[in-house]
């Protein structure tokens, strides 16, 4: 098993979502979203149908909104309150705001390394969460990795990374 993680524009999360949650079920797709993205979805922000035109259509994001509806946001030093999607991420965000006198609390970057991802990536991710980017990630198998990676670039991911963690 691999972890393949992705950020995202909100405007491209949706359809990578709804991507991943067919392949891989709703369980396997894992997110952080900041709050203003989370509220930019609930809010369901209308954008005009066509330019100049009076009537607007909401920007639809039924998997995105259905996967952060009831869920409490995580307040990180670094990114502001966050929402977790998920075990993993969940997971990730314990990391962040345990307590230890070797690591910044409150820190995605430093949970993300501790994770296993490299600092690079984990800066970039942490940087990304903090601007409004979704981040997208999922545990697959080997024989998955490419495949999906290669459609996640298709469908606007960025930074796309996978990695087998060592425990």
């Amino acid at each position: 098993m691999q972890t393949l993680f992705a950020l995202f524009s909100l405007e491209s999360a949706e359809a990578a979502a709804a991507e991943l949650e067919q392949r891989l079920g709703t369980e396997a797709l894992n997110l952080i979203v900041q709050e203003t993205v989370k509220d930019r979805l609930s809010n369901s922000r209308a954008q005009p149908a066509v330019p100049g035109a009076r009537t607007a259509a909401p920007v639809a994001a039924p998997t995105l909104t259905q996967l952060l509806s009831r869920k409490r946001s995580v307040l990180l030093a670094e990114t502001g309150p966050v929402y977790a999607v998920h075990a993993l991420a969940g997971h990730i965000l314990g990391m962040a705001q345990s307590g230890a006198p070797t690591k910044l609390a409150g820190s995605l970057k430093v949970a993300l390394e501790e994770y296993g991802v490299a600092t690079h990536y984990a800066e970039a991710y942490a940087t990304g969460v903090q601007y409004g980017y979704v981040l997208l990630f999922a545990e697959l198998p080997d024989d998955q990795v490419l495949e999906i990676s290669e459609r996640c670039e298709t469908r606007g991911g960025r930074e796309v990374f996978a990695f087998q963690r060592l425990e």
